[in-house]
């Protein structure tokens, strides 16, 4: 994702800044205005450092978005999503929320890159690695005897399970500035009945 790592504080800080100027700068007015030049200039670094780190302006949208995943997997993790233990339905139900609000969370460029722009190669390979991220966490947090019962196999189910709330979340945020209530009603249900599904095995 990087070009090169910064070793020094002060590297990392202009890093940081390239990131949250991009960041302000899609979030406010789509990623096609999120030129390096423009974020250079909003960021305080120059042009020529932001290519020093980065490849190009893809590269840099890249790193904002591994960031944001970063963050809702510490949202996610303050809630304590997982599937596991008797209450699983309410830390499902908790997990669709926080995933809900993160995407409606307007100064986050998240919902842009992922839902009202071009999905990129780049863009599509961290969502899915962040995906079976999550998956794998969310299979661990399930007793054995769940995981022997799912069918076709445990990774495919959660991974059907998270895609349905990611079909649900793009349909739902995909139009800019607006949010359909009915589309991600439809989605927390969906979600919560195939686990109810698969679970009851």
């Amino acid at each position: 994702m990087f070009r090169r790592v910064p070793v020094q504080a002060r590297s990392e800080d202009k890093l940081a800044r390239v990131v949250r100027a991009a960041q302000a700068i899609v979030a406010t007015e789509g990623a096609e205005a999120a030129t390096t030049t423009r974020i250079a200039k909003d960021s305080g670094v120059a042009v020529g450092t932001i290519y020093r780190y980065f490849q190009n302006r893809e590269g840099v949208l890249n790193a904002l978005l591994s960031r944001e995943l970063d963050e809702l997997d510490r949202r996610l993790d303050d809630v304590g999503y997982d599937l596991g233990g008797a209450d699983w339905r309410d830390r499902a139900r908790r997990g669709a929320e926080v995933m809900i609000e993160f995407a409606d969370d307007g100064t986050l460029a998240y919902r842009t890159l992922m839902y009202s722009s071009t999905l990129t190669g780049e863009f599509a390979a961290i969502n899915r690695e962040h995906d079976l991220r999550m998956a794998q966490k969310l299979m661990r947090s399930l007793p054995a005897r769940t995981l022997d019962a799912l069918s076709p196999d445990p990774l495919s189910v959660i991974h059907m399970y998270l895609g349905i709330l990611d079909k649900g979340m793009e349909l739902g945020f995909y139009r800019p500035g607006t949010r359909d209530n009915g589309v991600i009603e439809q989605m927390r249900r969906a979600a919560l009945g195939y686990l109810e599904s698969q679970f009851r095995h």
